[in-house]
């Protein structure tokens, strides 16, 4: 009987992956990588938003308590009833907090800090603002 030795040697030598094959993976897993990262950046970036979503909560319904019992708003976040919120680019916060008021109301704006600031977001215009009336306002 006749046996290639060829054949079987040449069986053997098949075993594993082809530099191709491991090619087209990475390919692949780089096409994933860049769909995937964005779309994950994004969905962070509106999970730190609520951060500041809480805060200009909280000082909303503080300065309307204010109001009541003093009968004017107030712009100093230590005559609240609550914790100021952070005023300064220090600390592990990734907004900064300012109060404006006037006789009729009153306005908190919430700005991104910029060296939280993820790559591609603006670094002068992203602020989140509520009024005495609790209309939210997003500026990106």
């Amino acid at each position: 009987m006749f046996v290639n030795k060829g054949f079987r040697d040449m069986k053997r030598k098949q075993e594993g992956f082809t530099l191709l094959e491991l090619m087209i993976v990475i390919v692949i897993l780089g096409i994933l990588a860049s769909i995937a990262i964005p779309a994950y950046t994004k969905t962070v970036e509106r999970a730190k938003q609520g951060e500041a979503l809480h805060w200009l909560g909280m000082v909303r319904e503080s300065e309307v308590r204010y109001y009541q019992m003093q009968g004017a708003y107030t712009g100093a976040f230590a005559d609240l009833d609550i914790d100021a919120p952070p005023t300064s680019t220090s600390g592990p916060n990734y907004f900064i907090y300012a109060a404006a008021t006037s006789a009729s109301g009153f306005t908190v704006t919430a700005t991104r800090q910029a060296y939280r600031r993820p790559t591609g977001v603006s670094p002068t215009n992203y602020t989140i603002s509520i009024d005495q009336a609790g209309t939210i306002n997003r500026a990106y």
